[in-house]
């Protein structure tokens, strides 16, 4: 199983956009992102790594 998660900085730096693409029929699913959500969402990831 692969899965690709592409990440990209406003060019204001401000907002990160997140996209995650669908699998078979499954669409693409776009999220924006604050910065302070991606530091949250680092430190969830980094937790369940644990």
């Amino acid at each position: 199983m692969s899965s690709k998660i592409d990440l990209t900085l406003s060019e204001d730096n401000t907002t990160v956009q997140m996209t995650l693409p669908g699998q078979g029929d499954e669409p693409t699913v776009e999220v924006p992102l604050s910065l302070d959500e991606v530091t949250s969402l680092i430190t969830v990831l980094g937790r369940l790594r644990q």
